[in-house]
């Protein structure tokens, strides 16, 4: 049998007559079932490494009548706003102070848009009044939904309004 005509695989298998025509395959010599196996698993692969990533959420607070709204742009399954100062190194423990932590049981019906305190939700420790920010600090609220999860800063004015965060270069 001429040698042209006989392709040796992986696992002892030979492929002989026009199957093993190396022309015919193209520059790779495996059979068809082999390479559908090669791009299945990288596609596993590729899925398994994006799956634990969070995708960046739009996300924004507005004040009215001194309640604070927190809108994400898919429904908000967890909550947690806390007060920074970045007046103090990352590492000190009395740099941040958790101000609400909750989270929406209600499946579907969990909103877009919430206040500060809302009590439909379902708050996993005690929530603070938002006060007047010290100079150095401000608020942060992680607000997570089903698919990524958003970060916005803001401090509270003293007059009751919100501005932005603008933390020194370097604080973050």
């Amino acid at each position: 049998m001429d040698p042209r005509n006989v392709l040796d695989l992986p696992g002892g298998r030979r492929l002989v007559g026009v199957h093993a025509d190396r022309t015919r395959l193209g520059r790779d010599a495996r059979p068809p079932v082999t390479r559908a196996r090669g791009a299945l698993a990288l596609v596993t692969v590729l899925a398994a490494c994006t799956a634990g990533r969070d995708t960046r959420l739009r996300i924004a607070v507005t004040e009215s009548g001194g309640e604070f709204m927190l809108s994400l742009e898919e429904p908000v399954r967890a909550v947690t706003c806390v007060e920074r100062d970045y007046r103090r190194s990352p590492t000190d423990p009395a740099a941040m102070r958790r101000v609400w932590t909750a989270r929406c049981t209600d499946g579907a019906s969990c909103r877009t848009a919430i206040r500060y305190g809302d009590r439909a939700l379902e708050a996993t420790g005690p929530t603070e009044p938002l006060a007047p920010s010290a100079p150095g600090a401000c608020y942060e609220c992680d607000l997570t939904g089903d698919h990524g999860r958003g970060l916005v800063r803001f401090r509270v004015a003293d007059g009751g309004g919100f501005e932005p965060c603008r933390p020194r270069v370097g604080d973050l």
